[in-house]
């Protein structure tokens, strides 16, 4: 009797909302959130997994938009906690690259921040999309 199987590599992805609080203009220092990004891969899988500049970019700055007011704000997002290292779409540049482990599940944590300098925006409620993408 034969018996036999394939395992093929792969990922998968999906992530968390990245829902900035309530934000006061005015009020001094940024306003920071997360999101939390799962891979699903085959183990020892290598990775890269990029962030898009979303549905509203000025160059390569993302921006939310609040359709009511027309009126833009400004973000960013970044990989590490320091919020020093923007996350984005070139790889070997500014993407997030690993190997998966034993277990195939990898956790990223994706850190947003609207500086402080931006908070002077007309109350309204902001939103955009970005794509993640991970290759392997």
């Amino acid at each position: 009797m034969a018996i036999g199987a394939e395992v093929t590599e792969g990922c998968s992805i999906s992530a968390t909302t990245m829902a900035f609080p309530i934000t006061t203009p005015g009020a001094g220092g940024n306003t920071t959130a997360t999101s939390t990004i799962s891979l699903g891969c085959t183990p020892g899988v290598d990775y890269d997994v990029s962030i898009d500049t979303g549905l509203h970019p000025q160059g390569q700055t993302r921006r939310m938009f609040d359709p009511v007011l027309g009126t833009y704000l400004p973000y960013e997002i970044y990989t590490n906690s320091k919020m020093t290292a923007q996350w984005g779409d070139r790889p070997g540049i500014n993407t997030v690259s690993g190997r998966s482990g034993r277990t195939g599940e990898e956790i990223l944590t994706a850190y947003g921040k609207i500086k402080s300098t931006t908070q002077t925006a007309r109350h309204g409620k902001y939103s955009d999309y970005v794509v993640v993408t991970v290759n392997f």
